[in-house]
This record gives C-alpha cells, sequence and structure tokens, in this order.
C-alpha cells in the first residue's frame, strides 16, 4: 500500500460540496438538454387573463361610442376575440394537451433519453465494508490517480485530450485544459463502475471507491479517509452525483464503443506502453471496488474479464465460474497475476536513465540541498534563499525535456510545487506576430504551467538581434511573471551550451534569477547501443549475433563522425524504426511466418553507416 507522508483530518463535507458546486455552475453545453419545455400556466391564471381581456374590450368600447368610431371598435373587438381565444385555448399544466406537448419534445442527442435510476440498494451498507477492504480501495485509487497525474504532463497526452475532447462551455466556448482532463478521468472512472452494476448514489458498499476517487481528486489536500469516516463517504454521493451525471452523458456522446474508455483510446495515440499500466491500475482500482462487499458477482467478474481483456498481461482465469466468491485477505485483488511495475519515484526513475551520471548528481545535489533547506526550517534554524530555476544545456536528444519532467516530480514530491506538471514551449509559444500580442500570449503559457515547470527549448531564439522583434516583449513578460508568482512557477531554460551562456549572460534579468546550470553530454557509442535494446525489449525483438556486431560498428561511426546537429537518442530511435522498416521488406517475401522470425533482427535489417 502506498502510503502518504502525513495523514490529514478528514474534510469537511461543506469543503466538498463547495468544490462540486463550482463545477456544476461550470457544467458543459454537451450535457445540457437544449429542448427544454416553455413554462405552462395553471387552469386559473388561464381563466382570469381571458375575464380581463374581456373586460378591457367592453371598457373600450363603451368609452370610445361604437356610433362615433364604427371601424375602430370592430378593430378592438376582433383583436380582443383572438386573445380571448388564444388565452383560453392555452395549454395548463394539467390538462392533456400538455403533456402530449411536453412527451413530443425530442431530447438533444448528446445526452441519455433514458437517465439511470438511483434507487438505494438493501443489501448491504457502505458502512458494513470492512478495514482491508477500505483501505485497499484507497491505496488503488491513490496508485490510479498518481499515474494520472503523471500522464498528463506528457505534452503528447495533453495534446490529444485536448483534440479528442470536444467540450463546450454554456456559453458555447470551448472548455480550457483542466476541465477538458478532470471530465476525461470521471468519464472512465464513471465508466469503470457503471460496468459493475451498481446503481450512484447508493449505499453500496462499491460506490465507495467512486465516492473516494472523485473526493481525492477534488481535494487539493488529497487526504488519506479513516475508516472511521465511511459514512461521510456515503452522505457525499448526493452533491457528487450531478457532477458524475455529466461524466455519464459524456460517455453516452462517446463514439468509440460501450466498452472503450476515452483515456484509454487517447493514450493508444501516444504510446502503447501506457495504455498497458492504465488498463492494468484500471483494472486494479475496479477489482478493488468490486470486492468491497468481501464478494464478486457473475456480473462483476465478466466486466473485469472484459476490462482485463484489453490488457495481455492480466491474466484472469480465476474469474471463471465465479459465484459470489469470497476475497481473501491475503489476495484481496486476486487474480495475482495482475503484475505492473510500480510506480516509481522521480529519483529512481532519474536512476534508471541510460547514461547521464553528471546530470544524475547535479540533479541529486540539487534535491539534497533543497531537502536539508527544509529540514533546517522545520527546525526553525535559519537557511539559505534557494533558486529553483535552471537552465540545460546541451545537444538535441540528449534527455533534457525528460530530466525537466522528472525535475518538475521531484519538486512535487518535496512540496515545492503543488502539481508538478511540466509545460513545454519554445518561441513560437511565446511571441505572436503583432503589437500587444505577444505579452497576452506568453502570459497565457505561464498561467498553464503554474504550479508546475514551464520548460522553454531553444530559449535564446527569443532574442534575434533584430529591433523590430518582439522577443525581448516575451523576456520582460516572463520575468515579471516569475516575480509575481515566485512561490508557484520554475522556469527551465534549454538550448545549445554556447548559445544559452551568451543569451543568459546578455539579460541582466535572466542572469540574476538563472544561476544553476546543468550540462547534458552527448550519448557515447555504448549508450546508443543500450538506448537502441531498450527499445527492442519493450517491442519483443532480438539481435541476431552478426546484427550486434554491425549495429555496435554503425553506432561507433556515427559517434566519430557527429556534428553539432547530432540527434544522439533521436539518432538511436530512428535508427531502430528504420531497423523495423527493413525486416518488414525482408519478410515480405516469406511464405511462412513464425514468432522467431517475427523477432529476429539480422544483420540485413540494420542499415548501413
Amino acid at each position: 500500500m502506498l502510503e502518504k507522508p502525513y495523514r490529514q483530518k478528514s474534510p469537511n463535507v461543506s469543503e466538498y460540496q463547495q468544490a462540486v458546486l463550482h463545477r456544476n455552475d461550470t457544467s458543459l453545453l454537451i450535457m445540457q438538454n437544449t429542448s427544454q419545455n416553455p413554462k405552462s400556466f395553471s387552469s386559473n391564471d388561464i381563466g382570469c387573463s381571458a375575464l380581463l381581456i374581456l373586460l378591457i374590450t367592453i371598457v373600450l368600447t363603451c368609452y370610445i361610442r361604437w356610433e362615433d368610431h364604427p371601424i375602430i371598435c370592430t378593430l378592438i373587438s376582433i383583436i380582443a376575440a383572438f386573445l380571448f381565444i388564444g388565452i383560453w385555448t392555452y395549454p395548463s399544466d394539467s390538462s392533456s394537451d400538455a403533456k402530449d406537448s411536453s412527451a413530443s419534445q425530442e431530447p438533444s442527442p448528446l445526452l441519455n433519453p433514458n437517465p439511470r435510476p438511483v434507487p438505494l440498494s438493501h443489501k448491504r451498507s457502505i458502512c458494513d465494508i470492512g478495514p482491508a477492504e477500505f483501505d485497499l480501495v484507497q491505496s488503488e485509487g491513490r496508485r490510479l490517480y498518481d499515474f494520472l497525474e503523471h500522464t498528463f504532463q506528457r505534452s503528447d497526452v495533453r495534446k490529444w485530450v485536448d483534440r479528442v475532447m470536444n467540450l463546450l462551455n454554456k456559453d458555447r466556448t470551448p472548455c480550457n485544459f483542466e476541465r477538458k482532463k478532470e471530465m476525461t478521468i470521471f468519464a472512465d472512472i464513471k465508466r469503470a463502475y457503471n460496468g459493475l452494476g451498481h446503481d450512484y448514489p447508493s449505499d453500496d458498499p462499491e460506490s465507495m471507491g467512486l465516492t473516494f476517487f472523485v473526493t481525492y481528486y477534488l481535494d487539493e489536500k488529497h487526504t488519506i479517509w479513516e475508516y472511521q469516516d465511511r459514512a461521510t463517504l456515503r452522505e457525499l454521493q448526493d452533491d457528487l452525483s450531478e457532477l458524475l451525471n455529466d461524466a455519464d452523458r459524456i460517455n453516452d456522446a462517446s463514439s468509440c464503443g460501450k466498452d472503450v474508455f476515452y483515456l484509454e483510446y487517447i493514450l493508444g495515440l501516444c504510446n502503447k506502453d501506457l495504455v498497458t499500466q492504465y488498463i492494468t491500475l484500471l483494472y486494479r482500482f475496479t477489482s478493488a471496488t468490486a470486492k468491497a462487499d468481501g464478494t464478486v458477482s457473475p456480473k462483476e467478474a465478466e466486466w473485469l474479464t472484459t476490462i482485463a481483456q484489453k490488457n495481455l498481461a492480466i491474466d484472469t482465469s480465476d474469474l471463471e465460474g465465479i459465484q459470489d466468491a469470497k476475497a481473501t485477505e491475503n489476495d484481496p485483488l486476486a487474480p495475482k497475476s495482475v503484475l505492473m511495475e510500480e510506480i516509481k519515484t522521480a529519483e529512481e526513475e532519474l536512476d534508471d536513465l541510460i547514461g547521464l551520471r553528471e546530470v544524475k548528481e547535479d540533479v541529486k545535489r540539487l534535491s539534497n540541498f533543497v531537502r536539508i533547506q527544509q529540514e533546517r526550517e522545520k527546525r526553525g534554524m535559519k537557511t539559505t534563499s534557494v533558486s529553483y530555476h535552471c537552465v540545460f544545456t546541451g545537444n538535441p536528444g540528449t534527455g533534457k525535456t525528460t530530466v525537466a519532467r522528472i525535475v518538475a516530480r521531484i519538486y512535487k514530491e518535496m512540496g515545492i510545487l503543488k502539481k508538478g506538471q511540466l509545460i513545454e514551449t519554445d518561441r513560437s509559444g511565446l511571441v505572436a506576430e503583432y503589437v500587444g500580442q505577444t505579452a497576452v500570449k506568453t502570459n497565457k503559457v505561464v498561467d498553464s504551467a503554474l504550479d508546475g515547470v514551464l520548460f522553454i527549448d531553444e530559449a535564446y531564439s527569443l532574442v534575434q538581434g533584430n529591433k523590430q522583434d518582439y522577443g525581448m516583449e516575451a523576456i520582460a513578460t516572463l520575468l515579471k511573471r516569475m516575480e509575481d508568482d515566485r512561490s508557484r512557477l520554475v522556469v527551465i531554460l534549454a538550448g545549445y551550451e554556447e548559445e544559452m551562456h551568451t543569451f543568459i549572460e546578455a539579460n541582466p534579468g535572466l542572469q540574476s534569477r538563472f544561476n544553476r546550470y546543468i550540462h547534458f553530454d552527448d550519448y557515447s557509442a555504448e549508450e546508443l547501443f543500450e538506448i537502441f535494446q531498450l527499445s527492442m525489449k519493450k517491442l519483443e525483438y532480438q539481435l541476431s549475433p552478426s546484427a550486434r556486431e554491425k549495429l555496435q560498428q554503425v553506432l561507433a561511426h556515427a559517434v566519430a563522425n557527429k556534428d553539432k546537429n547530432f540527434g544522439n537518442a533521436r539518432f538511436a530511435r530512428n535508427l531502430f524504426e528504420r531497423t523495423l522498416e527493413n525486416q518488414a521488406m525482408r519478410l515480405a517475401t516469406v511464405a511462412s511466418l513464425t514468432k522467431e522470425s517475427l523477432s529476429d533482427i539480422t544483420d540485413e535489417d540494420i542499415p548501413p553507416k
């Protein structure tokens, strides 16, 4: 079980109510039924209105006198008659005509025409959940949350979520990214819960899993609930139901299929390994939720099998034939073969990177220094002010972006940053083409990076030597925001070593804020070989002895003859992709393919020097 560094007092229910109400006030247009019934009037209202029209007509005709103005009196009488008939025949809320009118209105195609009923189950109460199951649901929910937060730091994932989730606000303006991210996650979690066959709100113990995850996500403190607070989780369900109904409507509008999760589809566009990890963690959380009452029903087992079949790493053979089987305390998640690489700490992930020995030492030196200053502050001792901003120098493909993402996670784990997301940008993302637009553009990017790290690649390109250029305006705006939001923003500048030194030294404002340089050396031929092998291992390929020898020669030649634009790790990845293309061409003429032949890479497949 994952452990938080501290356990906070369980939050007040009203705190969640305020958070949920805020989200409901900004609900999505895609989830709004635009076919609203016109206002109905009661029979008494209609009768009074008709009599009032009749009385006004009599008074007017008597005052004007029919003999003096016959045409005007005739027009008044005709108008009054039409108004009298129209009001008298207007459908009331108690008439059958009103019922027919209401029934004839068609719901929006984006909405569920048959909303899910929410009766309460009386089989077992949420308070009957055992301590082991209670802790298990929280543990798996936090594992899933940590994975999602880490995954959403990737720029490609953020890009595809922004494209795929076409959600609008009530005023028909596009939802911001954070709203799209939130509803994507909630839609998948609600779909996983619905598959178990339980209603929401509900007294079923299974409902605790869904309630916990949503409240954990909404709570900025990420509070761990105490076992004695399980009744409070039931109280929160009514406040969360509207938000989760929104998630249901998003699922109803999906064209991907009822068993396809949004993030499953989106991550498939980015990285297949992420899909495997996501489905595994989602399975574990859904399985823990299903076993909250100590049993797994046949319907629950069937749904868990459906999720598991998306991922060949999950073995569900022990779910076959389950008839409300008891979940054992020693194996609460059964099946046992649900194995996945543990979510590593940021420093463990840094250690796993190939090469970059000096970079690892510099990052650890920084994190250790910050940690010691924090300990001194806790004990009331004097501390040294720490600048968290960094300059990463080095050639392309040396891992600067990857390390920046890890540094963001380190800052989050140490409590320096609240979210720890990494926002990547460059000159094109900060500098506009016209006067007055650069500051707006830069501020927008900075806003998205608050409570995280802003990574600016090729930062020296902000100043191109042209007096008419707006790069200096971007720098001035950035420096102001760094000062105004110094407790919420960390900036990492990256680029070639010589150009970055010149750029920083030529700008006093930058020079005073960026005094920590971390240099990324080029990869050696041996390290590039390791990177190539790692790519092969992930996709289940293997090198023949002759292919291994030829690959080493190609990499050694590339390193010996590299120039300033050498791609380093990118070169290794591109070489790997060309190798697979060559293998495909070689196998195209093979009549009978085997698993071995599909896995083997020969010297013929390795591109020449």
